[in-house]
């Protein structure tokens, strides 16, 4: 996770045609990510990841 977390701080998953972001919830801290792609195209994507409660 801490790669992830440094890439992502570095810009590694933005650019002009993706974005990406944290879901934050106020108790648990990061539960997943969402990131779009494909801005550009005329038919963005996306894809939301997240966290399995343990």
């Amino acid at each position: 996770m801490e790669d992830v977390e440094r890439h992502i701080a570095a810009g590694a998953y933005r650019d002009d045609d993706n974005d990406t972001y944290w879901i934050e919830h106020p108790a648990h801290g990061s539960i997943g990510v969402l990131q779009y792609e494909d801005l550009e195209d005329g038919a963005p994507l996306f894809d939301l990841l997240s966290t399995t409660s343990e």
